[in-house]
């Protein structure tokens, strides 16, 4: 196979496997919970790496990981976490991680879900 091909296979491997680096790379931020929860999923940054490599052009790969490690993991509650079920594998309908000042919460923001 093609070392696009094996790149976008292996993406696609790390961000099903939950204890790969790609859901490993984001940071957790406050305090223990009952739930750890990746604020971006990693199945939304795998798909967008996907598409870099696929395009061939990688030249916004840097602020995507920025927006990323930024959102990290949050603790939630298992009621909170319960309220991202519209949200497992995906981001709001026009969330865009490329435009200024996004916000990496939007998931948590839209059901109601406040971070301090």
């Amino acid at each position: 196979c093609s070392d696009e091909e094996f790149i976008v296979n292996l993406i696609k491997k790390l961000s099903i496997n939950q204890n790969q680096t790609i859901r490993k790379a984001a940071p957790r931020v406050g305090s223990k919970a009952d739930i750890w929860e990746h604020v971006i999923p990693a199945k939304v940054i795998a798909s967008e790496l996907t598409i870099m490599i696929l395009n061939k052009d990688l030249t916004e790969l840097r602020k995507m990981l920025e927006v990323y490690e930024r959102a990290g993991q949050r603790g939630l509650t298992k009621e909170q976490n319960k309220l991202l079920d519209r949200y497992r594998s995906s981001m709001p309908l026009h969330w865009d991680w490329r435009v200024d000042n996004v916000n990496p919460l939007a998931r948590h923001t839209e059901v109601g879900i406040i971070h301090n």
